[in-house]
């Protein structure tokens, strides 16, 4: 027996969430630094991302003492070694306030 598409009753609409919507995130309006706050071996020297260290699914934002500016090399170890960073500041857990959890740099 071979099967048949049915037929629809009513036609399929368009709806405008196909269209295309503007960023819901809203990127501070600061530029990013020239150098990697970071500095860790490997690193490429040119701040080319911004790194939240509380992650906006957990409530974090676009502030100043969220965000390190960090070259790409330094961004990808900081997220492929949670356990260092958030040992580090790099990165914070969800109940923790940015502002009061320092970041430990380089040297330290």
């Amino acid at each position: 027996m071979k099967r048949t598409a049915l037929e629809r009753r009513t036609p399929l609409k368009r709806t405008s969430s196909l269209k295309a919507k503007p960023s819901q995130r809203l990127e501070p309006e600061r530029p990013l630094a020239t150098w990697c706050e970071l500095q860790l071996a490997g690193c490429q020297g040119r701040a080319t991302h911004r790194h939240e260290r509380k992650r906006r699914a957990q409530g974090g934002d676009g502030s100043e003492a969220n965000t390190r500016d960090l070259c790409h090399a330094c961004h990808a170890w900081v997220h492929a070694h949670p356990f260092l960073a958030y040992a580090n500041g790099w990165m914070i857990a969800h109940w923790q306030d940015p502002a009061s959890v320092p970041v430990r740099t380089i040297g330290q």
